[in-house]
């Protein structure tokens, strides 16, 4: 079970550092490399706690989603944010 696979049940640091990771593939289809590859999702996006569990509860009511779209952190990923969503984001 890999770290981004296990965030449902771990530590808000764990989240932290998951979401600071660099994306597997371009989040955006055709978006050159040098805008994304070994770059931070966090610098584009602003996560804390709180949007995240609100984008986690999104993958939570939206199972198809989940499964048929692409995440750059990887499908394991959205999973187990839906997971946590579905727990209370505790």
């Amino acid at each position: 079970m890999g770290r981004s696979f296990s965030i449902a049940r771990s530590s808000s640091a764990t989240r932290r550092s998951t979401i600071k990771g660099e994306p597997l593939f371009s989040p955006v289809e055709g978006l050159y490399k040098s805008v994304w590859q070994g770059k931070h999702c966090d610098g584009c996006h602003q996560w804390n706690e709180t949007r995240l569990c609100e984008q986690a509860k999104n993958f939570a009511a939206n199972d198809v989603s989940v499964l048929r779209l692409q995440h750059p952190l990887g499908t394991r990923f959205k999973v187990a944010l839906a997971r946590w969503a579905q727990g209370g984001c505790q």
